[in-house]
């Protein structure tokens, strides 16, 4: 009898030491086979959430509006594979998993994307804490903090960062390309930027474009980008395209929201995650660039030479968001030479 328990047993130990390595074969799917592709490249497909409303807050979706937002993200993200199917995986950079924060209690992850209301997401995760109020100004100070509760997926290493990827719920928020482009040149070189950085940056400007300007200006903002569109991953993150700041065709996002539907998208996020606060929709900063008269105003500086050189830098943005270059811009009605 004690013969036939130990052969019992010794079945069970090989049995299950046979599943646990199958299960790390699972998670490791093809990693180990092409050393060059992306560590985060194999993921599971992003999930269909259907979540319920909570009755007690002000942006509350329905179940018909909760049904209607997730069609639309259904369709973003299929755009978005599509677009990226056929271009191969790019290693993932540090400073990509370095803009991705990690929530491990709602086991969420949000790359952090400027000019996107990205200020307002940080005060959202802060919030989440418990020892903030969405009725309290959160600013620069509090956002220090962050590091107190969450960490930077470029802390987790190898197979702890493949499995965070794979079972985390994973959202980054998009806008108009030449929106976000215009917020940051106005944030930066027109209302609100640092003495030192304007002044760091005039001298590159000057520099590269040879312009005789005093000050920066759009026209010559736009030949620089032009100009060192070689080094885009040197840029400054608030104009950095976002292609190369989230890797979105390497990383599955589950929810891909558009600033331009800011209310529904960031309701339906914080419904996902299970926040019981509404979305902190707070820009004292806002630089107001999507009007489409101030693009116009800007944009009208540009030769069309300038803003298709400006859309083949921002290409994939435009194509995996699903943007298109906005009809008043009258890019084809220009002339190509100042």
């Amino acid at each position: 009898m004690t013969s036939s328990n130990n052969r019992l047993a010794h079945k069970l130990y090989v049995v299950l030491q046979v599943t646990t390595l199958v299960y790390i074969a699972i998670f490791f799917c093809n990693y180990s086979r092409n050393m060059s592709r992306s560590k985060l490249e194999c993921q599971l497909e992003p999930r269909d959430y259907h979540i319920t409303p909570f009755p007690d807050r002000q942006q509350v979706l329905n179940i018909t509006e909760i049904a209607t937002v997730e069609e639309v993200l259904k369709k973003r993200r299929q755009i978005l594979k599509d677009v990226c199917a056929p271009i191969p995986k790019r290693q993932i950079r540090g400073s990509m998993v370095g803009r991705i924060l990690v929530d491990e209690s709602h086991e969420v992850m949000y790359c952090q994307v400027p000019k996107v209301g990205s200020s307002n997401w940080l005060r959202a995760f802060l919030i989440l804490t418990g020892d903030f109020s969405r009725d309290e100004y959160i600013g620069w100070v509090e956002f220090n903090s962050l590091n107190k509760y969450y960490k930077r997926l470029s802390k987790y290493k190898g197979l702890e960062r493949i499995l965070l990827a794979r079972k985390y719920r994973k959202f980054l928020f998009v806008r108009h390309p030449f929106s976000r482009l215009l917020s940051a040149y106005i944030n930066k070189f027109v209302e609100r930027a640092s003495d030192e950085f304007r002044e760091k940056m005039y001298t590159q400007i000057i520099m590269v474009t040879g312009s005789n300007a005093t000050e920066i200006n759009f026209y010559d903002f736009a030949n620089y980008l032009i100009s060192t569109k070689d080094k885009v991953e040197m840029w400054n993150y608030h104009y950095r395209p976002i292609f190369n700041l989230c890797a979105p065709c390497e990383i599955q996002y589950d929810v891909i929201g558009h600033l331009e539907t800011v209310d529904t998208d960031s309701a339906y996020v914080l419904h996902m995650i299970g926040a019981n606060f509404d979305y902190p929709n707070f820009v004292p900063g806002a630089t107001h660039s999507s009007d489409p008269e101030k693009l116009k105003k800007y944009f009208g500086l540009l030769t069309a030479s300038q803003i298709k050189e400006l859309y083949g830098i921002y290409e994939m943005d435009f194509k995996i968001f699903g943007y298109e270059i906005p009809t008043y811009l009258n890019v084809t009605d220009r002339k190509s030479v100042v």
